[in-house]
């Protein structure tokens, strides 16, 4: 996720509409807003491409109906935010429920001269690009304001009033993001409720609750900050939706009350048409196991219809039937819920869909779908429970992924807000054990054994798929000495864990006629080696997710040949901080020694003031001291 990315995606949370109005010229130059006086420059902000000067967000509820306003004041600090998008910002809206009102749209260049956003030309409505070939969702719509006259201080000001044409759920429940890419030097939130209603509220990360008034029939809830931080999105990665802080609101009795309103959206659009009863006998014939039947049936979901790549929360959490997603060939996350749900149905198979936060983060007094941004179908009986994910099919189980997390059932009878028990990280384990011959020609050869252990396990795929766990194992022998894979066999299989046992042969040493020759020890195909460690070294600002790994460990048993010597080898390492722990132990064996190292992982979200730890972690794992066998000619 990029700078504008994000910067779209806030205006979406707001949820904007059809564009209406022209702005009237002025007759007379509009007065400076108050903060342009006190607006910073870069050495303020040394790593912002651009500030907030106000931020002011209203949201009044009144008739079922929503109204949303926004105002703000940017200021360009750098070259960056102009590149990024920033100032011709991307609203989404709904076309056909929704109306916007752009009352100012103008930029204050770094003189004091404002100029105005002429309507004709800076106001272009377009089809969002991952809505591109989706007839079925023509009413969702992007706005784009485009601002003149930007420069190196220049502040861009925009207020517009977003209005629903008739009562929506929207009314109901929703969620303000309370941080963004660029910091913030006045926040303020409001929400407006007539007066004596029952609203729930919850600032996620604020210390500060919402102030309450009554005035003119209503009761307004206000939450006023200073000096925001900004979310470093670039840093965050595909982490970063999850650690954006958000107020959450909402109206809905219950859990239940939403689980009910949304399992009848559900119930009603998952009926199975001639053309999904023909799709689920032609991919089930002659499959005879319960597993395999829901593999190949979420499988063709997952790969063969598009997916379309809609927040739940901007659709309203509106599915289409069964049939028509099946025969278009595309849908959402919930559309392609509802169509697996409906195809398991057909073949016999119970399933129920359900809804789940991004991460353990909920505030569970607040009954908000907003909170709940994930789709998966969970298929279980006496022995087993699969939790189906509608967009990828690289695992059958993807319960790691909901672990910890608030879930949401939706049955017809409603239901109560539910938090998955994470499992424990020793739970979670990778093991190699490998024994190493080394002949004086310097080939080598070796036997392995490979076990995966634990439902959270980033390796959870090699039990549902033969192809992937051979690919695996071929890097596994490759590792030793560049060898190739043997003979291989499946020595334990089931829903919490995988062993694989296999030979590996025709690994090479270079010559040792002169000097010593170097073996790297094998080691499990580590799934952080894809972090790189020096990454934003000094300055890391938010969490860093890692896989669910818990431990992995590996031990080498190497047999020295007759007329070598060992010149080096691992010594023992003992190390332990706040994120983890890694471990090295040698001993003796007959005819050679074995090294064992073990890495366990304390926590899955690494805060920032423990990046230092988990650098250090990780350099130790991957030292070339910790890693490699020197053995040289001798007695």
């Amino acid at each position: 996720m990029n700078l504008s990315t994000l910067g779209r995606a806030l205006a979406l949370a707001l949820g904007l509409a059809t564009t209406a109005v022209a702005q009237e010229p002025a007759t007379q130059p509009p007065a400076p807003p108050p903060a342009l006086a006190d607006r910073p420059d870069r050495a303020a902000y040394p790593d912002a491409d651009g500030v907030i000067l106000r931020e002011v967000v209203e949201v009044t509820i009144a008739d079922g109906k929503v109204t949303r306003r926004r105002r703000t004041l940017t200021t360009v600090l750098r070259e960056n935010m102009m590149r990024a998008g920033f100032c011709d910002p991307r609203i989404r809206y709904d076309a056909s429920t929704e109306t916007v009102d752009v009352a100012i749209s103008r930029t204050w260049m770094a003189d004091g001269t404002p100029v105005e956003t002429d309507p004709k030309v800076g106001r272009i409505e377009v089809t969002p690009a991952p809505y591109a070939k989706t007839p079925d969702y023509t009413n969702r719509r992007e706005l784009v304001v485009v601002h003149a006259g930007v420069e190196h201080g220049a502040t861009m000001e925009l207020d517009y009033t977003i209005r629903a044409n008739a009562p929506t759920d929207g009314a109901d429940s929703f969620a303000i993001p309370l941080a963004g890419p660029l910091p913030i030097v006045r926040q303020i939130i409001r929400v407006r409720v007539p007066e004596g209603e029952v609203i729930a509220l919850h600032a996620d990360g604020v210390e500060i609750a919402p102030a309450k008034t009554t005035a003119d029939g209503f009761d307004t809830f206000t939450l006023e900050r200073e000096n925001v931080a900004a979310i470093n999105v670039d840093e965050a990665g595909a982490h970063a939706p999850a650690i954006i802080p958000m107020l959450v609101a909402s109206r809905i009795a219950s859990w239940a009350d939403v689980g009910a309103r949304l399992a009848k959206r559900v119930q009603s659009a998952a009926v199975a048409t001639d053309r999904i009863t023909s799709r689920v006998a032609s991919l089930t014939e002659g499959l005879e196991t319960r597993r395999s039947r829901v593999a190949v049936i979420h499988r063709f979901v997952a790969d063969q219809i598009r997916t379309v790549p809609w927040a739940l929360g901007e659709f309203g959490f509106a599915v289409r039937p069964a049939g028509t997603t099946a025969e278009s060939a595309y849908g959402h996350a919930l559309d392609k819920a509802v169509l697996l749900h409906a195809m398991l149905r057909e073949a016999g198979i119970g399933s129920a869909v359900a809804i789940a936060s991004r991460t353990p983060r909920i505030a569970a007094q607040v009954p908000s779908p907003a909170q709940l941004d994930r789709v998966h179908v969970v298929v279980e009986d006496e022995r087993d429970r699969w939790w189906l994910d509608p967009l990828e099919a690289h695992a059958l189980d993807d319960s790691r992924s909901v672990a910890g997390c608030a879930v949401l059932r939706l049955v017809s009878h409603g239901a109560s807000i539910a938090r998955i028990a994470p499992a424990e990280s020793g739970a979670n384990a990778t093991t190699l054990e490998v024994t190493a011959t080394i002949d004086a020609d310097g080939e080598v050869h070796a036997e392995f054994t490979y076990d995966v252990r634990g439902a959270e396990n980033p390796y959870a795929a090699l039990r549902d798929d033969r192809a992937a766990a051979h690919k695996m194992l071929e890097r596994v022998a490759e590792r030793i000495a560049g060898a190739r894979l043997g003979w291989t066999a499946t020595a334990h299989l089931d829903a919490t864990r995988a062993r694989f046992r296999g030979t590996a042969y025709g690994g090479q040493l270079p010559a040792a006629a002169v000097g010593a020759i170097a073996f790297r020890l094998p080691d499990v195909a580590d799934p952080l080696a894809t972090i790189d460690v020096e990454l934003f070294r000094s300055s890391r600002t938010t969490p860093l997710a890692l896989p669910r790994t818990g431990r992995e460990s590996s031990s080498v048993t190497v047999s020295v040949p007759a007329g070598m010597t060992v010149a080096y080898r691992p010594v023992a390492v003992a190390m332990d901080n706040a994120v983890g722990s890694y471990r090295v132990e040698v001993r003796d064996v007959d005819g050679g020694f074995t090294v064992r190292r073990t890495l366990v992982l304390k926590t899955q979200l690494v805060d920032p003031k423990d990046y230092p730890a988990l650098r250090a972690l990780l350099a130790a794992a991957r030292a070339r001291r910790n890693t490699v066998v020197l053995l040289a000619p001798g007695a």
